[in-house]
């Protein structure tokens, strides 16, 4: 798999383990085995470059990622709480 560092590490996006060991890999070495949320990984980085963060750089994919897991905390905290208040729903029983 090649990963493009000018677009981002987009392959990776939901595997926070892998993303964030990327950037200390020396170029042509490869990593220790990596334990994601899919699966084990390991990575080679067969070539590095620096890239300039500008105004122009688009944190769109980030920001989306961000997102939907801040809308599954939000659900996971309401199940969380409802569960803890120990409230049963009635709302569906006949009577």
């Amino acid at each position: 798999m090649n990963v493009n560092g000018v677009n981002g590490v987009q392959a990776f996006t939901y595997e926070n383990s892998v993303t964030g060991l990327i950037a200390g890999i020396e170029e042509d070495k490869v990593s220790k085995t990596i334990l994601g949320t899919d699966g084990l990984y390991f990575v080679l980085v067969s070539e590095s470059k620096l890239v300039e963060i500008t105004e122009s750089t688009s944190y769109i994919p980030e920001k989306e990622m961000l997102t939907v897991k801040g809308n599954n905390v939000d659900g996971l905290l309401q199940e969380l709480i409802y569960q803890k208040a120990d409230i049963d729903d009635n709302r569906r029983v006949i009577k």
